[in-house]
């Protein structure tokens, strides 16, 4: 069960995460984040958004254990990768079976 509660605080987290994104690009950076160069950024962020609960416990105790310079940038490197690192279980995982 607290397995459960830290994916539920995992997703709350990247969703701010996410809202933190849309505002930057919205009110500092000036542009429509669902303009076509910015909405593959933005539909990249989605995914992160969904992907990294399931895998976001496992990635941040293997970037715990790298050489990160600070531990404070582990769960948002953790989120940005997570859609690829999502990817990565599921080729591993097939090809073990």
């Amino acid at each position: 069960m607290s397995d459960r509660i830290f994916r539920l605080l995992i997703l709350f987290i990247d969703v701010f995460f996410f809202l933190f994104y849309i505002t930057i690009m919205s009110e500092f950076v000036g542009v429509d984040y669902m303009a076509f160069p910015y909405v593959i950024l933005t539909i990249y962020f989605i995914v992160a958004t969904l992907t990294h609960p399931f895998n976001g416990l496992e990635t941040e105790d293997k970037f715990s254990q790298t050489k990160i310079p600070n531990s404070k940038f582990t769960l948002i490197s953790a989120y940005i990768l997570a859609p690829i690192i999502y990817i990565y279980s599921l080729i591993k995982n097939k090809d073990s079976e």
